[in-house]
């Protein structure tokens, strides 16, 4: 005896929809009442939420709640739909792991993110910048449009400003030498790749930076390391004064023509700081050096915060390691490269 499709238990029904993609179940739901019903259950589209938007509730992309995981996926795609695709998840995934140690550790540095950019402004900077940038990069400013430290506003008594530490990648602190690097927004990243494309080092047969080099991350200091993405192969660097360029991330791209080196890179970062590589300049009490009173006192008699800036000195193996020779205990860290 033959049963018809539509004569499936529901449980049934799920099963076969779970297989279909979005778009598929989208149509399916138009071909008959019950397809409609079964397509719209909250049983299919959580895990498409999750896959696509790396998404664990029906939340919405401003943070309300949506009726169902399909009205959630919806406006999801409706706000996202300039780069909506696997970039895109991955790039929601590595910001909610970044997202979530700044919850924890350093809600100082999550209150600087500014809001993502809209396509409007990606496609304005890209047209001043004279290169379109790779799509990893626009998932990644679409979602945050860099970082604003206030730099323009004094600390009490005229002083620096507060939050001068507090750079997305990290601080170091060491003798009397203090460095923060920050995410750029986008017009902070127009405003600085012309500065450094102007400038050309002395003898030099071309400018700091070339026509498709654009900069995504820099100190407070003008002279200090500066992170630089190549726009045409999506490579990223850093660049520091007199001394070659480092790459920051390998040069093979996840899959071919994917320009992904951002975001490698910055997924690369989520993780150590998941995984405890780096800590809180405040709690890094184990290394003298870049807590010396001589350097974090007279910082934090300036007004620069301190509590909540991410020491990139490393605290975990395989990056640091503790030993005891001849009675002494030593700490070994290794320099880093990455950031």
């Amino acid at each position: 005896m033959e049963t018809a499709f539509n004569d499936l238990e529901i449980a049934c029904l799920l099963r076969v929809f779970s297989f279909l993609t979005p778009k598929d179940c989208a149509r399916a739901s138009c071909v008959h009442p019950l397809w409609n019903s079964v397509a719209g259950d909250n049983a299919v589209w959580k895990p498409h939420l999750a896959a696509d938007y790396a998404a664990s509730s029906a939340a919405a992309p401003d943070g309300s709640e949506a009726a169902t995981y399909r009205a959630a996926y919806a406006a999801w795609h409706t706000a996202y739909a300039d780069v909506a695709g696997p970039l895109l998840a991955r790039t929601l995934a590595c910001w909610r792991r970044i997202e979530a140690y700044l919850q924890q550790h350093s809600p100082q540095i999550l209150a600087t993110l500014n809001p993502g950019a809209t396509a409007q402004q990606v496609a304005q900077a890209e047209a001043e910048l004279g290169h379109p940038l790779p799509l990893a990069v626009r998932c990644i400013y679409r979602v945050h449009n860099g970082q604003d430290l206030r730099l323009h506003q004094r600390g009490a008594s005229g002083g620096p400003p507060p939050n001068l530490l507090m750079g997305l990648f990290g601080c170091l602190i060491f003798y009397d030498h203090v460095t923060s690097n920050a995410l750029q927004s986008l017009e902070e990243m127009v405003q600085k790749t012309a500065l450094f494309r102007s400038i050309r080092p002395m003898g030099a047969r071309h400018p700091l930076l070339l026509s498709n080099h654009v900069v995504f991350a820099h100190s407070f200091k003008p002279n200090d390391k500066v992170c630089v993405l190549d726009a045409g192969t999506g490579g990223v660097y850093q660049k520091l004064p007199h001394s070659r360029d480092w790459p920051l991330a390998p040069a093979a791209d996840t899959y071919p023509g994917a320009c992904d080196g951002m975001l490698r890179w910055m997924e690369e970062y989520a993780r150590r700081l998941s995984e405890g590589w780096y800590g809180g300049c405040e709690s890094d009490s184990s290394v003298k050096g870049p807590l010396e009173e001589a350097v974090k006192g007279p910082l934090e008699e300036a007004g620069i915060t301190v509590g909540g800036a991410i020491s990139l000195f490393p605290r975990a193996y395989p990056a640091a390691a503790t030993a005891i020779t001849r009675g002494v205990q030593v700490r070994q860290r290794l320099g880093d490269l990455h950031v």
